[in-house]
């Protein structure tokens, strides 16, 4: 697998280079393994996410005037990422949601912001995507229409929390705001929804 960061301007989406790579071959897991939970983050996958994160953070000082933003997908989406943000926080992150985690409140995290005021509606273009098989872990996916899609926008402050099972479980919580973008009137050509969740800082 290779793992890596790519520069782009903000405006145009102008590739500007690859900032990080890391070549790796994912070692098998054993059935009876250890918790994952407890094991240290150096010795995780997704480590890597935040040692990238780190190292395009160190170049930021040169970047005198210049916004910088991390986008991630769901899989560097784990508290120690955002925790190692915050020992800088002179970046912003932007990370798809992928763990509906308890709030301190006790309602799940996506249940929160849906059950927010819309703030606004936005219109997106969805792209025409070809079929595609199963490979490896990655499920196959149908090919999709291109289309339009009205999109519902809600949003709400909240903090993420350490799993009270991890290693990291007496960290503070981390404020972050969580955005919510769902389709309002879902497609009727069988097509699937769209519906994202993205934590931000």
């Amino acid at each position: 697998r290779l793992h890596t960061s790519m520069a782009v301007t903000l405006e145009e989406g102008l590739p500007l280079g690859i900032v990080t790579a890391e070549c790796y071959a994912p070692e098998g897991r054993e059935p009876e393994g250890p918790d994952l939970r407890q094991l240290p983050l150096a010795q995780k996958e997704t480590y890597r996410w935040l040692h990238a994160l780190q190292t395009c953070t160190a170049l930021t000082a040169a970047l005198d005037g210049t916004a910088v933003i991390h986008v991630m997908d769901r899989e560097a989406d784990f508290f120690e990422l955002f925790d190692g943000w915050r020992q800088d926080g002179r970046d912003q992150l932007i990370v798809r949601a992928k763990h509906n985690r308890q709030t301190a409140t006790g309602v799940p995290l996506f249940d929160t912001v849906a059950q927010t005021p819309v703030q606004a509606r936005l219109t997106v273009d969805i792209p025409r995507k070809s079929p595609r098989q199963k490979k490896g872990h990655t499920a196959a996916q149908p090919a999709r229409d291109k289309r339009r899609a009205e999109l519902l926008l809600r949003y709400t402050a909240t903090a993420l929390r350490p799993s009270p099972r991890s290693l990291s479980r007496d960290r503070p919580p981390v404020p972050v705001w969580l955005v919510h973008l769902q389709e309002e009137t879902p497609p009727t050509d069988g097509s699937k929804t769209i519906e994202w969740f993205l934590l931000t800082t």
